[in-house]
């Protein structure tokens, strides 16, 4: 492994005692831009914080089945759009709100419509026939004749107590905005679970008497050493999360109302929980580094231990 370098390990150090605020442009001067996925909605933020003076873009739009589309203007501001890579694979498209039928119909690119969200399918030379790998996109355009979309969410992602199917969108979304009230804090990693998951590793009668909820778990860092992430009150950004999920979904606002659905929990995990988690995906599974993506829905019982065990 070598002996190291010290030399660089002390200025290392040095940069990160000085604040994140643009550390990586510090740490690497000559870097100007980094590519990556971006299912979070991250990118603004991390180009205000710590790759302040970096562009940060995604080139493309792929999974392992195929290379879906193609990012033709990376440094737009915004949400990035990609124009599908017809040639690469034959796409259909499932309605968002057919996803749920035995036998949904489906639409060829040429019949999708601009601004309404589709389920993709697609079938390719190697072997994968009208597969469902459950990507919900939009379609926000076209390029000449060929659509463009943007990325939305994973139908395995959605939260589901009793139907109301809230996506990572508007979790993301509801995430942001309640942590604007909190500028003292950057969030670094997010997860949640439903407490039917919860209440199967931890029982509670708490939870019974409350009925079902979200469950946060949240990495955050502060943005100076003299504060500490322990000073958050969770209660009360729990309810500013629902405040702002109640804003966005009508389903969760019905199921609210109601009280089906009760007030989200928010814990605060140890620094390095979700590289745990990751580590723990991919010792279970067959995915590879490369096709890793951090959970943003725990759905086992030995993922949702793991974040338990590791609360602050």
């Amino acid at each position: 492994m070598g002996e190291g370098d010290p030399e660089r390990a002390q200025e290392v150090r040095r940069e990160c005692e000085k604040g994140l605020q643009g550390i990586m442009r510090r740490l690497w001067p000559n870097m100007r831009s980094v590519t990556a996925i971006d299912n979070i909605r991250m990118r603004e933020t991390l180009m205000q914080t710590i790759a302040e003076g970096l562009q940060v873009y995604s080139m493309m739009y792929g999974c392992s089945e195929a290379v879906v589309g193609t990012n033709l203007n990376p440094f737009k501001k915004g949400d990035e759009e990609y124009v599908l890579n017809i040639t690469e694979a034959v796409f259909e498209f499932i309605s968002e709100e057919d996803v749920y039928e035995d036998k949904p119909k489906t639409y060829f690119v040429d019949e999708i419509e601009v601004g309404k969200n589709y389920e993709v399918v697609i079938s390719q030379l190697w072997g994968f026939y009208r597969y469902r790998f459950g990507d919900v996109i939009q379609v926000t355009g076209f390029y000449q004749s060929c659509p463009k979309v943007k990325f939305l969410y994973r139908t395995a992602t959605l939260l589901n107590l009793f139907g109301e199917k809230v996506n990572q969108v508007v979790i993301a979304e509801s995430l942001a905005a309640a942590l604007e009230n909190w500028p003292e804090v950057t969030m670094k990693h997010y997860c949640v679970a439903e407490s039917t998951m919860v209440s199967a590793v931890q029982p509670s009668t708490d939870d019974k008497s409350r009925g079902a909820h979200y469950i946060f778990f949240l990495e955050l860092e502060a943005n100076e050493k003299s504060q500490s992430v322990q000073n958050i009150d969770t209660d009360k950004l729990g309810q500013q999360i629902d405040e702002n999920i109640y804003q966005r979904h009508e389903f969760f606002r019905t199921f609210r109302d109601t009280k089906q659905i009760s007030s989200s929990d928010v814990y605060l995990v140890k620094p390095g929980a979700f590289e745990k988690l990751k580590s723990f995906a991919l010792a279970t599974s067959t995915t590879s580094v490369l096709q890793f993506k951090m959970p943003l829905k725990l759905r086992t019982k030995e993922m949702t231990k793991l974040m338990l065990d590791n609360l602050l």
